[in-house]
């Protein structure tokens, strides 16, 4: 087991993950969802997005760029929540989706172990350091709470977070060409992945960089020479990371910046952006569990990782003293520079993470241009949870050299503070009573009595020698599993896919009975969008962060609704409101829905409006026929045209003219027009719809969605990640043949 103790320990990491999945693991077919509530982001966003990639790709034979199943169509392409572009999704193409969303979330919690493991190796942090503070990053509560809420996306990308610090090292270690190439290459990856998480580790990256410029100009402050070719070193190794990165995921930032520029999510009042800001009170979670909890609020991070963290900032604190009253740059060590820059990146995601009800966030919301596009400040937490668990590996490590014992008042506090915790959670477990929530309070109530004196006694027996360095290293991957497993898993639930599919699917299935082309609304989320993908339905509506702009205000006047800010939804339901009844008293417009190619309404309660006729009722859900439907394309006000091919980036019409011929699809720059083979421009209609003039006679309409920021950006991406492989390929023959060189010459002696 010594041969090769790395290896091992990535086994036993990938053993701790499974553990961590149980639930998944007993049911693979199922779909993981929050612990409470009938939502998630995995059914309402990923996966009917990966059903509709897959059936596009083995029907046309390519992926597609545009989608035309929700919001009356959407770009595809430019939407990150696509997955189109992150390569780890192509295992969705081989398995059913349930198993390889499952696979997806296992691996990726694993390689977050494992990259946390690699970076605190890489900081010559010991073996059994490293793997503590890789375990409490790969078990950090936040990460399963948004796992439970379905951000497929966002916990694909955090795992992702150590091995783009672990590049930044191996760039300013080296200062290798390809060193540089590989970090642009990791955060191009976890930008594929989710480009709002990629802004903080592009932050983690960059400050890791300047404070160890900073602490180099220090220490080599009298080797000028050498300084100046260092930096240069430095900077083109940067600029070639920057390189990397911006060609590696131009395929989507291009995009994607295209769809900012249409959408409404560009104008974010400060309010807005800073919604869901973490509040003061809730940082009492650090210390009791909060078990089921939100998951944008969640902050627990163990409190073994906490003590150890401390010990590892007092030890820092301690060192830098003694460097400054001797005025000594080089006392300080790589280690306490490492943890200076951990312990500065957690105070400042801990301000961030406080959004509105701190004094940061306000601040570089005004300075900071495109701040407002993060939005929910908390999500800075990853980085909190990041900084604990590498600190805590740094505090292992000083358990593991320093013998000293501590001072009797430290001794003494965590015997109190352990006596406290043990009575107050013992209490609080004893009497509380009453329903689930209770309930909850219970398990975090018993959680912390049992925890807390646990945390304690292992740090202080291994602080007094009462306990070996194999025993307390032991202990402690024993204390943070018991600890941090059973929070974890009630952070989400595993339900059946026949379950998750259940909602309102007798409706689907009566309106995919329906002839014709047409599209659904319900303005109280009565057709969930997996539920609809299944059946081959087309929504008016829909749920997704990147809304075209013009068509949501079109959706306004046809809907009779108002949004009061910005909204994920169409139509935009109040926060905190009860969707399936929050627009009861909403009148929609029949002949507005109509020319959206609505013909039929699905709601929860019963709609008087004229244009609008009862077909049929499915317990509590009203299905109106609007009988002011019009075709999906028609001439004039309303002449049917003849719809030959329909595919999600080419739509082919036959109509009479003349007239104009009005299709009813989102307009969204990259739509071209062709008549009778013929380039024509396209006109806007009702401020949101397609539409082109049409002479007398019959024509052949053809419309084609081929932007060019698209195709430029796949262009440029295939170019960065050719050379990036290239690069490494060269690199590989090159250490192969000073390998062989190696042993010729040893074989030669």
């Amino acid at each position: 087991m010594t041969r090769h103790p790395d290896r091992w320990a990535a086994l036993v990491l990938l053993a701790i993950a499974l553990m961590l999945f149980v639930p998944v693991v007993a049911q693979p077919g199922g779909l993981v969802y929050p612990p409470h509530g009938d939502f998630s982001d995995l059914t309402i966003t990923h996966w009917p997005n990966a059903e509709f990639a897959i059936a596009s790709l083995r029907a046309i034979g390519s992926l597609p760029l545009w989608r035309p199943t929700i919001m009356s169509g959407t770009p595809f392409a430019a939407n990150p929540l696509s997955g189109l572009f992150y390569f780890p999704h192509a295992v969705l193409l081989v398995v059913p989706l349930a198993i390889g969303f499952n696979v997806l979330y296992i691996a990726h919690v694993w390689l977050a172990g494992c990259g946390a493991y690699a970076l605190l190796r890489a900081w010559q942090v010991e073996r059994p350091a490293a793997f503590i503070g890789a375990l409490t990053w790969m078990a950090t509560p936040k990460l399963f709470a948004h796992l439970g809420a379905g951000h497929v996306g966002m916990v694909e990308a955090v795992a992702w977070m150590p091995l783009a610090v672990w590049a930044a090292h191996r760039m300013v270690e080296s200062r290798r060409v390809m060193n540089g190439a590989w970090l642009g290459a990791v955060w191009a990856v976890q930008f594929l992945a989710d480009p709002r998480i990629s802004f903080y580790t592009v932050a983690l990256s960059v400050t890791y960089i300047l404070i160890v410029l900073v602490f180099t100009a220090k220490a080599q402050r009298h080797k000028e020479n050498q300084n100046k070719t260092w930096y240069l070193g430095i900077l083109v190794v940067a600029l070639l990371a920057i390189l990397a990165f911006a060609m590696s995921s131009a395929v989507l930032w291009l995009p994607f910046i295209e769809f900012i520029m249409q959408s409404n999510r560009g104008a974010l009042t400060l309010a807005q952006a800073g919604e869901w800001s973490l509040p003061v009170r809730q940082l009492v979670s650090l210390l009791l569990a909060d078990w089921s909890g939100f998951h944008e609020w969640t902050v627990y991070v163990g409190i073994l990782p906490l003590i150890l963290g401390l010990v590892a900032t007092r030890c820092v604190l301690r060192v830098s003293y003694s460097a400054l009253r001797d005025s000594c740059a080089t006392c300080i060590t790589q280690h306490n520079l490492v943890i200076t820059w951990l312990v500065i990146c957690l105070i400042v995601a801990v301000l961030f993470s406080l959004g509105t009800n701190g004094p940061l966030f306000p601040i570089l919301f005004r300075f900071l241009p495109g701040l407002a596009l993060l939005r929910v400040p908390p999500r800075a937490w990853f980085i909190v949870a990041f900084a604990v668990a590498m600190l805590s590996a740094f505090g292992v490590q000083v358990m593991l050299q320093e013998t000293r014992k501590p001072r009797s008042w430290v001794t003494l506090t965590g015997v109190v503070l352990a006596a406290f915790a043990l009575l107050f959670g013992l209490g609080g477990f004893l009497l509380l009573r009453g329903n689930a929530q209770a309930a909850l309070a219970r398990s975090a109530m018993l959680h912390l009595a049992l925890v807390v004196p646990a945390s304690v006694g292992v740090v202080l027996l291994r602080a007094h020698s009462r306990m070996g360095a194999r025993e307390f290293a032991t202990c402690s991957v024993a204390v943070i599993v018991v600890t941090l497993l059973p929070v974890d898993q009630s952070l989400y639930r595993v339900v059946s896919e026949t379950q998750a599919f259940s909602d309102h699917a007798e409706v689907a299935s009566w309106l995919a009975r329906q002839p014709g082309v047409f599209r659904v609304y319900s303005p109280s989320y009565s057709l969930p969008q997996h539920v609809a993908q299944r059946a081959g339905l087309e929504l008016a509506d829909g749920v997704d962060p990147m809304q075209v702009a013009n068509y949501a205000r079109l959706m306004e006047a046809a809907t009779g609704t108002r949004a009061s800010g910005y909204s994920v939804t169409i139509p935009p339901f109040p926060p905190n409101s009860d969707v399936r009844t929050a627009w009861h008293d909403a009148r929609p417009s029949a002949r507005l829905l109509g020319r959206l190619n609505v013909r039929y309404v699905v709601a929860e309660f019963p709609i008087q409006v004229e244009g609008l006729a009862e077909r049929a009722r499915f317990g509590t859900t009203f299905v109106y026929e609007n009988m002011s439907a019009l075709p999906r394309a028609f001439v004039g006000e309303g002449t049917a045209a003849r719809v030959t091919t329909l595919t999600p980036d080419r739509i082919v019409l036959e109509a009479d003219g003349p007239g104009a011929l009005t299709l009813s699809q989102v307009y969204y720059p990259g739509w071209y027009a062709r008549v009778d083979g013929r380039a024509v421009p396209i006109e806007i209609v009702d401020s949101a719809l397609m539409g082109v003039s049409l002479e007398a006679g019959p024509h052949i309409a053809e419309f084609t969605f081929d932007p060019w920021t698209v195709k430029f950006g796949l262009l440029v991406s295939s170019v960065g990640w050719s050379g990036l492989l290239l690069g490494a390929l060269v690199k590989a023959l090159k250490s192969t043949q000073v390998f062989r060189g190696q042993r010729w010459n040893h074989a030669g002696k």
